[in-house]
Order: C-alpha cells, then sequence, then structure tokens
C-alpha cells in the first residue's frame, strides 16, 4: 500500500502520464494515417515500445493510488520494478536514442514527458510513499524477467515481420558483436539501477529502524 498523505503526488504522475500517453498515440496514428498504414499496424507499433508499456503501467498504478483502490497484481516489488524500469529507460533514451525520435516539435514534448518528467516524478512517488522495507537484494535479478520477455517476444515478432522497435535491438543493423554488447550493456543498465534502488530502500529502512 502507498502512504495516503501522497495522493497528491500520485495524481501528479497520473496525470503527466495519461496525457503524454495520448499525445504519443495521436502523432502516431496521424503519422500511420499518413503513410496508409492500417490501424492494427499502428496499434501493434505503438505498444511495441518498452517506453509505452511501462507509462502504461505507471499511469495505472498510480490513478488507482489516487483513489485508494486495492491493487491486487501490484505487490510492493511491483512499485520499485517500474521505478528502476522507467528511470533505466529514460537514461537509456537521453545517452542513445533522443535524436532518432525527435521529429517534431510535438514529438520531441512528448519525449520529455515519457522519457524525463514521469520517471523523475514516479521515483518521487516511490522515494515518498511507498514502503521499502521488503527489497532484498537479489530484486533486481528478478525484475529482468519483464524485459527479458519484452526482448524475446520483440526479436521473435521482428524476424516475422522485419520491425524492430529500437535501433539498439535491430539485428538488422548490427553485426552479432553490437547486438550482443548491446543486450549486456541494457542488462547491466537495469541491474545497476536495481540495486540503486535496493540500496534507496533499504538505506531508508535502516535509517527508520535506527530513528525508532
Amino acid at each position: 500500500m502507498t502512504s495516503a498523505r501522497y495522493r497528491w503526488l500520485a495524481g501528479i504522475v497520473a496525470t503527466v502520464s495519461w496525457f503524454a500517453l495520448a499525445l504519443q498515440f495521436d502523432l502516431l496514428m496521424t503519422k500511420a494515417a499518413g503513410m496508409r498504414i492500417s490501424t492494427g499496424a499502428a496499434l501493434i507499433g505503438y505498444f511495441s515500445f518498452l517506453s509505452i508499456q511501462t507509462n502504461l503501467l505507471c499511469a495505472i498504478l498510480t490513478s488507482l493510488a489516487v483513489v485508494r483502490a486495492t491493487i491486487p497484481f501490484a505487490s510492493n516489488r511491483i512499485w520499485p520494478a517500474l521505478a528502476v524500469y522507467l528511470v533505466t529507460g529514460g537514461i537509456v533514451f537521453a545517452l542513445t536514442l533522443r535524436h532518432v525520435f525527435a521529429h517534431n516539435d510535438l514529438q520531441v514534448l512528448t519525449n520529455v514527458l515519457l522519457h524525463y518528467v514521469t520517471p523523475i516524478l514516479y521515483a518521487a512517488f516511490w522515494v515518498a510513499a511507498v514502503p521499502k522495507a521488503h527489497l532484498r537484494w537479489r530484486d533486481p535479478a528478478i525484475w529482468l524477467i519483464y524485459p527479458f520477455i519484452y526482448l524475446v517476444v520483440v526479436l521473435l515478432f521482428g524476424l516475422k515481420t522485419g520491425f524492430y522497435p529500437y535501433p539498439l535491438i535491430n539485428p538488422k543493423l548490427l553485426n552479432a558483436g553490437q547486438f550482443i554488447a548491446n543486450l549486456l550493456a541494457l542488462a547491466a543498465s537495469f541491474v545497476t539501477m536495481g540495486l540503486i534502488a535496493v540500496a534507496i530502500g533499504r538505506i531508508g529502512f535502516d535509517r527508520r529502524n535506527h530513528a525508532a
């Protein structure tokens, strides 16, 4: 459960995330229509991006937190895992992808909201409002399961269709060495950020224990 004192922050996170998702959806569908891409194909493309998936989960969780709804699927380990996915995704985007997807001013705004603003706000919400005593040092390895499944699905889909959402994981653009190096770097990024999240949680928990 999250702290009721920070429902206002959850509301801000949810509002920003839903707005960014809606704006990205509108931009993508408009572009797809101009390129005569079917609605179905456009929807698949939209939801194929990890940033869209994680921002959607962020929007749902924080919206439920605002109304104090029970979140049966959101154990305390889902909240920090999502923080790791969002923040890591934002860092990777800033370092390697921001120029690739900067098509126009509205797309730049959407990128900023999805990859910078939402991750920072959500991380702040997690630090301030979500219990962390349960965190364990093995958790970052567990949190890799979702990115791993995502990667497998995207690669299998790409082999069939030729579509890969990110150039970093597009084997058509990379040699085997570059492809493997990118995968290892991404895995290391998620694990490193996961360890930082656990450290933040454990330090905060230890301080509260000492204060008590």
